[in-house]
This record gives C-alpha cells, sequence and structure tokens, in this order.
C-alpha cells in the first residue's frame, strides 16, 4: 500500500510540475508577445529607427506580415509598374495574383477590395491607369475580354443551371431580370420598414470631369477617360463574382454592371456587352441605389448596409427588417421551425461557380 501511495504522489508530482512549467513558460511568452506588441506600437512613431534595427530583408517580410489582405492584394497587383510597357506588366502582375488567389482564399476574397481601390485611383486620376498607353484597339480588345469573363461567370453560377435544366428556354437575360426586380423589392421593403433613413435622389451624382493627359493615339480624352474607368470598374465586377462571399457580392456585382452600362440618369432599360444582357428596372430602383453613370455603384455605408439586409432576408424569411430580429412567433404548443431559404437565395447556391 505504501508503495503505491508513493507512486500515485510522484505522478501528481510530475504532472503538477510539468502544469507549472508550462504555465510559466506561456506567462513568458504572453508577456514578450505584449512587449512586442506595445514596441510595434511605438516603433510607428518612430518607423526610420525600428527599421535600423532589422535588416532590409526581415523589415520588408515584417512589413508585408502586418499588412491587411486587401493592402497585400493591391501591393501585389501594382507592384514594380514600370513607366513603358506597364499594360503588360500589371497583366503579369494579375497572372500571378490569381494563381495566388487560388491557393489562398482568404487572399481571393480580398482582391475585390483591392480591384476597388485602384478603381478609385483611376476616376480620381485617369492617367495613372496601367492601361493608359493602350491604343483604342488595343483597350476595347482588353474590355470585351473582361465582358466574356464576367456573362461566363454568371452562365456557369449553380442557381442559373438548375433553373437553366428545369426550363431549357430561360435565357441568362430573364434570369438576371429577376433576381434584380426582387432585389429592388427586397430594398424598398426595407427602407420602408426603416423611415428613418434617407432615400436617394436622383440626380445626386456629380457629373465626372475630364482629367486625363493627353495622348497622341487618343482623339478624345474624354472617350479615353470613359473606357479607362470602364476597364477599372470590370476587373471589380469579375474578382466580386469569382472571388467574394456569393450572395452579398452577387448583388453588388449586378448592379454594379447596370450602373456601368447607364449612359443617362433616367434609364431603366441598359445593355451590356453590346445586348448579350439586357437589364430592365422601375425608376424606383433610383430611391434605393446609388447608381452611377459609366461607374461603379458608390459603396456609401447606407447601401452597404441595405444590401446586407437583404441578404439576411433572403437567408431567413421571417427576418424583420424593422426590428433586426427572426419575427417568426410560434404557435402555442408548437415547436419553433426556421424558415429555411431557397437554394437560389443560397450563399453557396446562387452566386457559386462551383
Amino acid at each position: 500500500m505504501k508503495k503505491y501511495l508513493i507512486i500515485t504522489l510522484a505522478v501528481l508530482f510530475a504532472v503538477n510540475a510539468q502544469t507549472f512549467l508550462f504555465a510559466k513558460e506561456s506567462s513568458k511568452k504572453e508577456a514578450s508577445d505584449i512587449a512586442f506588441g506595445q514596441f510595434l506600437n511605438e516603433s510607428k512613431l518612430n518607423a526610420k529607427n525600428f527599421k535600423n534595427l532589422l535588416s532590409d530583408t526581415s523589415f520588408i517580410s515584417l512589413e508585408k506580415l502586418l499588412l491587411s489582405p486587401t493592402q497585400r492584394a493591391y501591393n501585389d497587383l501594382t507592384e514594380t509598374l514600370p513607366q513603358t510597357n506597364k499594360a503588360q506588366v500589371f497583366k503579369e502582375n494579375i497572372d500571378k495574383v490569381n494563381k495566388k488567389a487560388a491557393a489562398d482564399a482568404s487572399y481571393g476574397q480580398a482582391l475585390p477590395d483591392a480591384y476597388y481601390k485602384i478603381y478609385l485611383n483611376i476616376v480620381a486620376n485617369p492617367s495613372t491607369s496601367p492601361d493608359f498607353n493602350l491604343t483604342k484597339p488595343e483597350l476595347t480588345k482588353v474590355i470585351e475580354t473582361y465582358e466574356d469573363k464576367i456573362l461566363n461567370l454568371l452562365r456557369e453560377t449553380y442557381a442559373f443551371k438548375i433553373e437553366k435544366n428545369a426550363n431549357p428556354k430561360l435565357t441568362l437575360f430573364q434570369f438576371l431580370n429577376k433576381i434584380v426586380r426582387d432585389n429592388i423589392k427586397l430594398l424598398s421593403q426595407y427602407y420602408k420598414a426603416n423611415p428613418g433613413i434617407a432615400l436617394y435622389t436622383v440626380n445626386d451624382e456629380k457629373p465626372t470631369p475630364v482629367n486625363i493627359k493627353a495622348h497622341k493615339a487618343w482623339q478624345s480624352a474624354a472617350l479615353h477617360q470613359e473606357m479607362l474607368i470602364k476597364l477599372a470598374a470590370l476587373r471589380v465586377i469579375e474578382s466580386n463574382l469569382k472571388y467574394s462571399k456569393a450572395g452579398f457580392s452577387y448583388d453588388l456585382a449586378l448592379f454594379d454592371i447596370i450602373s456601368i452600362s447607364r449612359k443617362d440618369k433616367m434609364e431603366t432599360a441598359v445593355s451590356f456587352n453590346g445586348e448579350a444582357l439586357m437589364f430592365i428596372f422601375p425608376l424606383d430602383a433610383y430611391k434605393y441605389i446609388p447608381f452611377g453613370t459609366l461607374k461603379l455603384v458608390r459603396r456609401d455605408a447606407k447601401f452597404i448596409t441595405a444590401l446586407q439586409e437583404i441578404e439576411k432576408k433572403k437567408q431567413n424569411p421571417n427576418y424583420n427588417f424593422a426590428t433586426k430580429k427572426d419575427s417568426y412567433i410560434p404557435i402555442r404548443g408548437q415547436d419553433y421551425v426556421p424558415a429555411k431559404p431557397s437554394v437560389y437565395d443560397s450563399p453557396y447556391g446562387l452566386g457559386s461557380v462551383r
């Protein structure tokens, strides 16, 4: 009995000692992490001194580590763009980024924001576009390539394939128009349930001034600028359809396609890629969506919140726009059974290309 007692005590001592050592090491690590974090914060105030403590390669590696995924993607896209042959180098950067995105989902989901950042730069100063030196035929060809990519992504969505199998006569135009009208109807319901949120007005968009350097290959600076902005916008749409979470980004991409295709502030029928797609929507849509003219939809906080809200509604038909809660009240004695969203409203249905 004494022998077993001694063995038991020895085991308990060993376990407690190991636990104590682990706790001690964890404490040291935690304290070190806190100290390092404080050091980084202080170093931001004096980055020059911080950089001097590290080798060039170590500082660059640490700097990349601290960047957001969007900033890393943006840097990868715009890395080493020369003054000449810029469009070709940018294309090569895009190919590298796409390969990286295929292996890293979080990096891929950051790409739409990175492309949007590039788009905003080009809207502000079109002369900075990587495609600035392309001739009109060259730029037209690249635009057509991206339009075809977008059409293919729309055709490859899981929901459209399911609907097409059930109804072989269904066209992509008919399918997308129904989605757009349904989204506008939901936006209308959202704003009616939240009367304190101001509606948009048709004429609140500022015209885009011509702000581009003269180019010998272009007779019209305005057309040159318009095409550069359109190409930047198409890259945003394509990346949204290809990399982002399907439900929210899919709806945004459809509104963006309408927005870049509009040539007039009062249009209710716009075509994309010639007449490959035609979107027809009510004039009331302008109350709920900050459309641009030949530009992307404005990403103001009010609109993004509204899109997120209608996505919740599509995922749960019982979702109440006013209370921001599930409004289902079960009958006495009845178990609560949450409503199931349609596969076409699923984030892995409608916008999925898998």
